[in-house]
């Protein structure tokens, strides 16, 4: 299993402030990004996505005829993905291009009603037809409004293997294991796709706040606890603009794991 996600100030808006288009630097970017503010998903897709470069779809697949798709509250905004009537391999699939791109990342917010399904796994596709499992997690039931992002919903971004870069699609579907009342549901939201420039210049460990030589949820935290104006020379501005804002996550996060030194 997952172990679970961030510490709660480490997953405040995660997804939500990823600035569009390049990061701080060229060399990194949002690819792809599913707010469904815009798409509103009323029913099983295709969605496209609002933010990022290149363009995406988000879609449902339930084995039962009587599914229901909605867009429900979102975790910390107006709209999200949502479906009810959970079989066992059913899924949410997203879609993006990596060409000229490479360590692509995945991430995304998801919870669930009482009866909804918790168990899912987190796998990914270079042709559409063959599936890997990255990872086995639980969804938490948790209570999302539109006034305040929940960071216990925001799980840790995933990395796809070496395999999934510069590919025309790249497919990831997060898996039910389970099969539960018809009545519950499972709801998705701010998923997206980063991933580094092919031959970009971008220090892979720009990201190591706490010099611990690995760049993970510790400094995912510091960064979001210091969110904002800061003082010059502050470790949490990595691009060092004077804020801490969507740039300086999108650094982070395209250095994401251990330092190679």
């Amino acid at each position: 299993m997952l172990s679970r996600k961030f510490t709660a100030l480490a997953a405040l808006a995660a997804v939500g402030t990823l600035a569009t288009g390049a990061m701080a630097d060229d060399s990194l970017h949002l690819l792809t990004k599913w707010t469904f503010e815009v798409s509103v998903p009323v029913n099983a897709g295709p969605h496209a996505n609002e933010e990022g470069d290149v363009e995406g779809f988000a879609s449902g697949f339930h084995a039962g005829a009587a599914t229901v798709y909605s867009n429900p509250v979102g975790n910390g905004s107006l709209e999200s993905f949502s479906s009810n009537n959970w079989s066992e391999g059913d899924y949410y699939q997203f879609t993006t291009s990596t060409v000229g791109f490479e360590d692509i990342v995945f991430g995304w917010s998801q919870t669930r009603s009482g009866t909804g399904p918790a168990n899912f796994v987190v796998q990914w596709s270079g042709d559409g037809e063959d599936f890997e499992t990255l990872l086995e997690y639980t969804v938490a039931q948790l209570t999302w409004t539109s006034l305040a992002l929940v960071p216990e919903s925001v799980f840790e971004p995933v990395a796809l293997p070496v395999e999934a870069a510069g590919l025309e699609t790249v497919w990831v579907r997060v898996v039910s294991l389970q099969t539960t009342a018809a009545a519950g549901t499972n709801r998705i939201d701010d998923v997206f796709f980063s991933g580094v420039k092919k031959g970009g210049p971008t220090d892979p460990c720009q990201g190591d706040i706490n010099g611990d030589d690995v760049v993970d949820g510790a400094d995912l935290g510091q960064l979001l606890g210091a969110w904002g104006p800061v003082d010059e020379g502050a470790p949490e501005d990595l691009n060092g603009d004077g804020v801490v804002d969507g740039a300086d996550l999108g650094i982070l996060l395209g250095s994401w794991g251990p330092c190679p030194r």
